[in-house]
């Protein structure tokens, strides 16, 4: 007799179905104990990337494509929000609670831009029916909660890795309580954001090492604490980061400056770089040849010079010339 599925959602379109299968390719390699049911949220995903998806979850998990498109002409285009990071795709984890089988209570929602670099077992036998979700704390500073209107009391998390509680989304109609907050609250990450205020109190916080971000590679523990400053709500302890950056299970490859992404060629971040190219040449698009850079124009000039700084400063003074002063003017003229 097979063991429960775990259920497994991600969020893309054909842009990002490359990004997509390398983690979904992860996923499998790293958990073939559990019995796993992928949803791939899909907005036109050409008929040969769905092809090599298929081709990666063959034999190893069921694997279904749920149109989404509908959901984001009609309930997000409509309402005039942006595109999130050139994208609509990433909207469509606001509808995950109503597309999933009704028999389905909870799933572990995943970035396609993360690789599952460990076993999943705890995730999926984790009970949160006292949770709306499961999330880690994000590295973000109270100066942050402060401008998006969450009280310093709260915690504010990454929402790349969700463990969702489907039963509590549907009782409390949490995909529309976000989709709401999104159009009454614009802000620079709208969903993530949301997530935060809306379900602040009733969410599970998860071990770092379930959602590694390239920061925690870059930068010591010191570094991280000046960053993610905090007087209310401590963020993880010196043990935990370093257990977490060892041994990471999930790692999550943001649209950060410093360290870039792995499916560039200059991406910054080696470590992280070394790890997602090993699985990219196991799958379907090994051979395929990546972007060269990142970025363009000044951004591109302002990303050498702060990545040459990066590794000429002592980090505390990185911190305080970059990090503090800086990056506040970059995001002014870029909004990056």
């Amino acid at each position: 007799m097979r063991a429960e599925k775990f259920h497994i959602a991600y969020a893309s379109d054909n842009s990002f179905a490359m990004q997509t299968g390398i983690s979904l390719l992860s996923l499998l390699k790293n958990n073939n104990g559990l019995n796993i049911c992928v949803y791939i949220l899909a907005n036109e995903i050409s008929d040969i990337n769905k092809a090599n998806l298929e081709k990666i979850a063959n034999n190893k998990a069921e694997l279904n494509f749920i149109d989404v498109s509908f959901f984001l002409n009609e309930k997000v285009k409509s309402c005039g929000l942006a595109s999130y990071a050139n994208a609509f795709a990433p909207y469509s984890r606001l509808c995950v609670a109503e597309v999933l089988p009704p028999d389905v209570s909870k799933v572990l929602y995943l970035d396609g831009d993360t690789l599952v670099n460990g076993n999943l077992s705890e995730l999926a036998q984790m009970d949160i029916k006292d949770y709306s979700c499961a999330m880690v704390k994000d590295i973000r500073s109270e100066k942050y909660k402060k401008k998006i209107g969450l009280e310093n009391i709260y915690e504010f998390y990454n929402s790349g890795v969700i463990l969702i509680n489907l039963d509590f989304w549907r009782e409390y109609d949490i995909g529309n309580a976000l989709l709401n907050d999104i159009i009454n609250f614009p802000t620079e990450f709208p969903d993530n954001n949301a997530l935060c205020r809306i379900l602040k109190g009733k969410i599970k916080t998860l071990p770092l090492s379930y959602n590694v971000t390239g920061m925690l590679r870059l930068f010591n523990n010191k570094s991280l604490y000046a960053i993610a400053f905090r007087s209310k709500t401590p963020f993880y302890s010196e043990q935990e980061l370093n257990e977490a950056r060892e041994n990471p299970i999930v790692l999550h490859y943001l649209s950060y400056y410093l360290s870039g992404r792995p499916w560039y060629e200059d991406c910054f971040d080696s470590k992280g770089l070394y790890v997602w190219r090993s699985y990219f040449n196991e799958s379907p698009w090994a051979g395929e040849a990546m972007p060269k850079k990142q970025y363009a124009g000044i951004m591109w000039v302002y990303v050498k010079i702060t990545r040459f700084l990066f590794s000429f400063l002592p980090q505390k003074l990185f911190i305080v010339f970059v990090v503090k002063f800086i990056e506040r003017i970059a995001r002014a003229l870029f909004g990056k």
